[in-house]
């Protein structure tokens, strides 16, 4: 399914096909895995906003109520 939605969105398939088939970047991604879960990241998007993680997808509404918190408390 990969292959399919890299044509979908117009990457080259082959090129695409060929980059991950040899796993050249696998240890990169393995690497930059481990540290976001050292860190607390377990999901896509994660923002941190006064050291309060958001994961997933959110409101406006979330994003401003945190922000104006931490206006306050500072």
């Amino acid at each position: 399914d990969l292959y399919l939605f890299a044509g979908e969105i117009n990457i080259d398939q082959d090129i695409f096909k060929d980059c991950f088939e040899s796993k050249a970047f696998e240890d990169f991604v393995d690497a930059n895995a481990k540290m976001a879960g050292e860190v607390g990241i377990y999901g896509t998007p994660t923002f941190f906003i006064n050291e309060k993680a958001l994961v997933g997808p959110q409101p406006y509404k979330t994003f401003r109520k945190l922000i104006k918190d931490g206006l306050k408390s500072k």
